[in-house]
């Protein structure tokens, strides 16, 4: 019946991090690493590739971390 605080703490952070990436950067025109990937790959594709990298997948693997933490504390 522990939690694993460090890999709470950093799922909840991992999430902040997609929700920030998706919400805030993805809405932004002056965003260097959107501008960067969008110049290298492409307007469509380039915010594709962002959206998956530094989106989905932080907000993914840290509901997996979280989900990783808890579940020590429900047996």
């Amino acid at each position: 019946m522990q939690i694993d605080w460090f890999r709470l703490v950093v799922g909840i952070l991992a999430i902040l991090f997609g929700a920030y990436a998706i919400f805030v950067r993805a809405k932004s025109k002056d965003s260097t690493k959107l501008n960067a990937i969008k110049k290298q790959w492409g307007e469509d594709k380039g915010a594709m590739i962002h959206l998956i990298f530094y989106g989905f997948l932080p907000v993914i693997l840290g509901g997996l971390m979280l989900f990783k933490a808890i579940k020590g504390w429900f047996q």
